[in-house]
């Protein structure tokens, strides 16, 4: 199927559904109690908020919050091991100071050994599961230690019990996004960007990067390029060779899309062999990015053109990484592949102009690329294009290791043209397009009729005549690239487009094959022309002269800092970035012939900025081979230059990089900072030197002011004594009396090195914000200039910010697999705060509702991020107007409607903060609607496939709405019909995704071959933001070619309840000769039972007046593990008969429903084909079966399903550990209110089913027993009302956990139990063992030592817990065993 790709792109989802259970609803009046709340809040205990509801916040994860660990459906993670990879933990060592000693060869040992003892825990995890088990897909060793994988999502957490794994990320897409053209300034080629570097000095000076390797982690490269061919060293195609085949260990550089050798581009050819679409949003399924970037570090000006490209540095052995691929996307997987085969290739500096817009320095990529420096290779990546606003650079730009880069904008060269018509002269028309072969000169002098083009539609042109003329064209509502492309396809002999607003067009778009000479125009002097066109007046073009543009200024794309974890400055540098011009693979511009003269192209972003200053850290490298990654980036940084404006250190870092003073300089300023490193939940810091000083962010307490203090080494590489001053600029902070406090100068001996402070003092009563500026280092002896960005934030108390990982949210669902019933949540706190508690609104009134839950944040980092996962569900407990019990005691779920959701935070102090968001509860599906195709079994001709997006296909046009984004477009909320996907299952019962236009509009293809190859049954499944889907009543389309015969089933009843019976009918269309036929219907044995077959009417009816015999076959039976099989057929005879040429109904089959466990709504028996003979052929005809009708089962019992909580069986992570636990002991049943027990089953991973519950307005009480803890209980309801009727459901509920230490079950935790742990320690004694790990020890006694004296809800009213045995105590037996105790 063609389809539109979408990138689910969430910061912190989780599918953790263990604690989702349904709740009563209730209608909420509003009140004004909002200050009684909060004095409320404010005064709970810590006792009060434990049993309230408490919420959690972590720093970290183990398993990404992203991945269903409940769902058997494959997922794609990647593994990192506890083990770093071998140079990550020696330099970590060496940059920590550690005082244990690792080699690199025992490290690589390690590392080994991790990879080892991984997959020797992976062979066992095969044998116990299903042939959908674990496979490995990537193994790191380099960038980081671990591996890229497939396996059930229910599988997932089993990884954490093999002890070698650190953490487990979601493998998610990366997709190039390159800016829109609306910057304002222009347009350089390699010849403007290559001088205002300095890179044509360095150049003359035979530096051009000899010797140096380069690796360009991308899309892959046109390899054949004339321009690339020399300096491309990797692996090219031989025809014959399969790439495949070549042994990685063998070449540098490689193919992670393909997995070959060969890393040339996604071709033209590709594509169309591919069968998709050519284009999804702007994006050519071909690629070519990765080969314009090859272009600007390494074009060596081969190609016989005069325009062709000489990159950065020429001379460096240019190697690849494919590591995405079709539209310019490919998985995480695959890009740290990329990242880790560079760093063992041995590359010298890499490239990445790739990334996500998570501003995130701890991603896993941004864990690679630190990895990567950390083994000694420059990393180069882009800052991200998500300009103008804060914080918008992406990862691993916002990594704190790496080069960062940033993008400006260079002085060029425009032609420009004065032209006259009648007494109209207009002196500045510059270029804005032109094919590669015009020559501009020839229009010197010449006169052409100007027509009024519009706005330069399509429709505009069809209505005028161009042909030979100028078009005029006004600027606005489609891109100039349209405009332009329509001129030319109408015959016009060039294009002017005028502003619709006042100056000149501020955009080159540059050179195309599909271009036509075009200029442009400011609103004065196009209004001007247009008015004297109906004069029928020439225009005649006057003289070719240029115009200057000034450049070094910011792109507005340019993503900003600072990062978002610490405030680091980032991006490091900038640099060209703006309509670069560079190579392209030839089959973009010309790809029926391939012409290299063409194959090249003018884009912009921070992408192109990028390859700028990895080119030049090749050429420093070459003159300075034994410096640093470190080394290298401060180079660059210390001898930026300054913007032509004033920048924020957060937008430019340290300035336009200079690379000729880089290469050259022999004085180095490095600030010898720190850095955090993930490892497991905490953070380690360990030493960095960079170019800049972020202090962070602070609070000022009331009457206190702000010292920070930072170390600077100043280096001194000369033969001679340096002197240097030292002084401070500020951009913004010191009309606040900030000062920053340096050396006024300092002398550096010849090879010696200088320690200074740099200590920034805020003054109690400055005001918020952030301070910044500069300080510059300056020879005294020459004109040696180098500089220091610096920055602080400093800010008020409370929070600082929580955000939402989308803002709607169900409370009432049917599971599917892209269900995510909560919001989650991540905070920052700018000051210490005690607590913090979730309540929730009224959208309208913002009158209180409830709690959501409390969070203890005494212990909480200021500065840094938290995630609350599952932090809202729909549901709260509700505020009451009783003083003795204000917060309700039972969680009760909300109405559909709009909320805030409000986090109150306290301090010590008393004070309060808090901070609001948008929430809604939504349990309403999306609307599908259909422009022209509607669902069904449609046979196709050829009327009925169309052309679009380059494609001959059957084209369908949905609509998809949620009325949820319209609300929160009300209220100033940046969302769009694109929030919703549409699921698609093409005959399989795996889902791919579709995504939706920003005004809901859908579409999908299907491919004449498709429907050739057999019949296509497509069911489709409209998700929105809060993740509603109609899982039950999915959308089928069934296609097939015309004439082709298949069976339908249908159903005669709509509903059914246990012990009734229904029948299935088979109809039968466009069969042929038919004699006789059978088919087998599957049904699940829990559920029903054969009733019996016979003649349906309508064909007994035919049989009767064609005097025909109908003989019905013998039903036999077959079984599966879950299900049985019943096979059904009938013959026909007649005199001189020859088959049935009809559609017809068949036979009936009906069942009786025996039991009714089932909740999922409407559902059908599976009837997949027919088989029937045909007159005069000996072999039968098979034919598919469609099921588009259904029936739903109306159930009277109830199943309870959840996970056990047994304290001494639980992972540091919440979930419950891998036991057989059935064969240990645990019960769990469930007691209606007469005392009828209905017992349960528990699988190995403590999930537990209790069926057959009769529906009852009363309650039912669940019982969890586990050996060694004490019993809980807990009471639910079970049913819903639907119709109104109670009805069956199959309900989640989340029993508390069950308290460890009750070793001889009398139902307390008391010193009997310590007595039996002591007598038993350091013995094997299952029945003392409370954990199960085969040994009484140490962990058994800490369980009773902290839940001692605690009493089960089950315990006779006068038990009483024994304090002592005699005079001896708790205490006393833990040192009789050598331990001391904890409290």
């Amino acid at each position: 199927m063609l389809k539109r790709r979408l990138q689910l792109f969430t910061i912190y989802l989780s599918i953790f559904l263990l604690i989702m259970y349904l709740l009563p609803g209730h209608t909420f009046a509003s009140s004004n109690k909002d200050k009684e709340i909060n004095n409320l809040l404010s005064n709970i205990t810590a006792e009060e908020r434990k049993a309230i509801h408490e919420l959690e916040a972590d720093k970290g994860f183990t398993i990404h919050p992203d991945i269903n660990i409940e769902s058997s459906e494959p997922v794609k993670v990647i593994v990192e091991f506890k083990q770093d990879p071998a140079k990550v933990e020696v330099a970590k060592a060496k940059a920590m100071r550690s005082r244990s000693k690792v080699t690199l060869s025992q490290a690589k040992e390690k590392v080994e050994s991790s990879h080892k003892q991984f997959k020797e825990v992976l062979k066992k995890m095969k044998k116990t599961k299903s042939t959908d088990g674990p496979s490995i897909t990537h193994e790191y060793r380099h960038a980081i230690n671990g591996v890229a994988m497939t396996l059930p999502g229910n599988s997932v957490k089993d990884l954490i019990q093999t002890g070698v794994v650190k953490r487990v990320w979601k493998d998610k897409t990366v997709r190039l996004e390159l800016p829109k053209v609306d910057q304002k300034k222009v347009e350089p080629k390699m010849a403007d960007s290559v001088p205002q570097i300095g890179v044509d000095r360095l150049h003359d000076e035979g530096i051009k990067g000899e010797g140096i390797k380069v690796g360009v982690i991308d899309t892959g490269i046109d390899y054949n390029h004339p321009d690339l061919t020399d300096a491309y060293q990797g692996y090219r195609f031989t025809e014959g060779e399969n790439p495949a085949e070549i042994d990685p260990s063998q070449v540098k550089g490689w193919d992670y899309i393909d997995n070959d050798a060969d890393p040339m581009e996604t071709t033209y050819k590709d594509w169309r062999e591919s069968g998709e679409a050519e284009f999804i949003s702007g994006v050519s399924y071909y690629t070519s990015h990765g080969t314009h970037v090859s272009g600007t570090i390494a074009g060596t000006k081969s190609n016989d053109v005069d325009y062709a490209v000489k990159g950065v540095a020429p001379e460096v052995d240019l190697y690849n990484y494919r590591v995405l691929g079709p539209y310019g996307s490919g998985p995480t997987n695959g890009v740290i592949a990329g990242i880790d085969k560079a760093v063992k290739d041995e590359m010298d500096v890499i490239n990445l102009s790739l990334g996500s817009n998570a501003n995130d320095p701890l991603s896993p990529t941004s864990l690679a690329v630190n990895n990567a420096v950390l083994s000694d290779v420059v990393t180069v990546v882009a800052a991200g294009n998500a300009g103008p606003g804060e914080k918008t650079v992406g990862s691993p730009g916002a990594a704190a290791f790496p080069i960062s880069v940033g993008a400006s904008d260079v002085s060029q060269t425009i032609p420009t043209f004065s032209a006259t018509a009648g007494d109209v002269t207009v002196t500045d028309m510059q270029l804005l397009a032109k094919n590669f072969t015009d020559n501009l000169e020839a229009f010197k002098d010449q006169s052409f009729s100007i027509v009024d083009a519009g706005l330069g539609y399509a429709e505009d042109f069809a209505a005028v005549d161009v042909e030979g003329k100028i078009a005029l064209i006004k600027r606005g509502e489609i891109s100039f690239d349209e405009k332009v492309k329509n001129a030319k396809d109408a015959g016009a002999e060039a294009a002017i487009v005028f502003n619709n607003e006042d100056g000149q067009i501020p955009y080159y778009i540059g050179e195309s094959t599909a271009y036509l000479p075009a200029f442009r125009l400011s609103n004065e002097d196009g209004q001007a022309l247009k008015e004297v066109l109906s004069d029928g007046l020439l225009l005649t073009f006057g003289e070719l002269t240029n115009t200057e543009s000034e450049g070094d200024h910011l792109a507005d794309f340019s993503s900003r800092g600072p990062a978002a974890q610490n405030y680091d400055i980032k991006p490091d540098v900038v640099a060209p970035g703006v309509a670069i011009f560079s190579t392209y693979p030839s089959y973009v511009n010309d790809p029926e012939h391939n012409n290299y003269d063409l194959a090249y192209a003018r884009i912009q972003g921070t992408s192109m900025a990028s390859p700028h200053v990895a080119a030049s850290a090749a050429l420093i490298l070459q003159e300075n081979p034994n410096y640093s990654p470190f080394e290298v980036k401060a180079a660059l940084m210390n001898t930026s230059v300054d913007l032509k404006e004033n920048y924020s250190v957060y937008e430019v870092g340290s300035g336009r990089i200079n690379a000729y003073n880089a290469v050259h300089t022999n004085t180095s300023v490095k600030v010898l900072d720190k850095t955090e490193m993930l490892d497991g939940e905490e953070t380690t810091m360990i030493d960095e030197v960079t170019g800049s000083i972020g202090y962070g962010s602070y609070y000022l307490e009331e009457g206190e002011g702000l010292e920070e203090k930072k170390d600077i080494r100043i280096e001194n590489h000369s033969a001679e004594e340096k002197s240097y001053a030292i002084n401070v600029e500020f951009l913004h902070g010191n009309e606040e009396g900030i000062e920053l406090n340096v050396p006024e100068s300092i002398t550096v001996g010849s090879e010696q090195s200088e320690e200074i402070n740099a200590t920034i003092q805020v003054p109690k009563n400055a005001e918020y914000g952030m301070f910044e500026g500069y300080i510059h280092v300056e020879n005294e002896a020459s004109e040696e200039n180098f500089q220091v960005p610096f920055a602080v934030r400093v800010t008020d108390k409370g929070i600082d910010y929580v955000d939402l990982d989308r803002q709607a949210v169900p409370n009432e669902w049917t599971f599917h697999p892209f269900l995510l019933p909560f919001i989650n949540m991540a905070l920052k706190i700018k000051s210490p705060i005690e607590t913090m508690d979730v309540i929730v609104k009224d959208g309208e009134t913002q009158e209180p509702i409830g709690l959501v839950g409390t969070l203890d944040s005494s212990n909480m980092e200021v500065g840094r991020e938290y995630y609350v996962l599952q932090a809202f569900m729909g549901s709260v407990f509700p505020f009451t107007d009783d003083t003795e019990n204000p917060i309700a005691e039972e969680r009760v779920k909300l109405p559909e409607d709009d909320y805030i959701l409000e986090v109150i935070g306290h301090d010590e102090n008393g004070d309060t903060y808090t901070i609001q968001n948008v929430a809604i509860v939504d349990n309403t599906p999306p609307e599908l609607t259909f422009n022209d195709l509607e669902p069904g079994v449609h046979e196709v001709d050829e009327s009925m496939y169309t052309d679009e997006d380059g494609h001959h296909a059957l084209w369908v046009h949905t609509n998809v709405y949620d009325s949820t984004i319209d609300v929160l477009k009300s209220k100033g909320l940046d969302y769009d019909q694109s929030e919703n996907i549409v699921a698609y299952y093409q005959n399989s019962p795996f889902p791919g995704q579709i995504p939706v236009e920003a005004n809901g509009n859908m579409k999908f293809g299907l491919l004449p071959e498709e429907i050739e190859n057999g019949p296509v049954n497509l069911d489709l499944l409209p998700v929105d933001l809060a993740t509603n889907a109609d899982i039950v009543n999915k959308t089928r389309y069934t296609f097939v070619e015309e004439g082709t015969a298949y069976g339908m089933s249908t159903y005669d009843k709509e509903e059914i309840k246990k012990g009734n019976t229904f029948t299935l009918t088979l109809s039968l269309n466009n069969v042929k000769a038919l004699m006789s036929g059978e088919f087998e219907v599957e049904y699940a044995k829990d559920l029903y039972q054969f009733d019996g077959v016979q003649v349906n009417e309508a064909f007994a009816a035919y049989a009767e007046e064609n005097d025909l015999e109908i003989n019905l076959n013998e039903p036999s039976f077959r079984e599966d593990y879950w299900t049985d099989f019943v096979k059904v057929g009938a013959s026909i005879e007649g005199n001189a008969f020859s088959g049935i040429d009809k559609d017809m109904k068949f036979l009936d089959v009906t069942f009786e429903l025996i039991d009714d466990h089932y909740y999922g709504g409407a559902t059908s028996l599976s009837v997949d084909d027919f088989s029937y003979e045909k007159a005069g052929e000996s072999e039968p005809v098979s034919i598919s079966v469609f099921s588009h009708d259904k029936y739903t089962i109306v159930p009277k019992h109830s199943t309870i399903t959840g996970f056990i909580e047994p304290e001494a069986f639980l992972h540091e992570d919440g979930f419950v550990l891998q036991k057989d636990y059935e064969e240990m002991g645990v019960k769990i049943y469930a007691k209606d209110q007469d005392g009828k027990k209905y017992r349960g089953t528990i699988t190995e991973q403590g999930n537990f089913t209790i069926k057959g519950l009769p529906v009852s307005e009363r309650t039912y009480n669940v019982y969890v027993e586990v050996p060694g803890h004490l019993n809980n209980v807990l009471e639910t309801e079970v049913g819903i009302e639907e119709n109104g009727e109670v009805i069956g459901e199959s309900k989640r509920v989340h029993p508390d956990m069950n308290t460890a230490g009750d070793i001889n079950g009398d139902k307390v935790v008391d010193i009997h139990d310590v007595m039996r742990v002591v007598a038993h320690y350091g013995k094997e004694n299952d029945k003392t063992d409370v954990n199960k790990d085969g040994i009484v020890d140490e962990a058994d006694i800490r369980f009773i030592e902290k839940n001692f004296l605690d009493i089960g809800f089950d315990a006779p009213e006068n038990k009483t817990p024994l304090e002592k045995l005699g005079n001896k105590g708790l205490n006393d037996f833990l040192k009789s065993i050598g331990l001391e105790p904890n409290n």
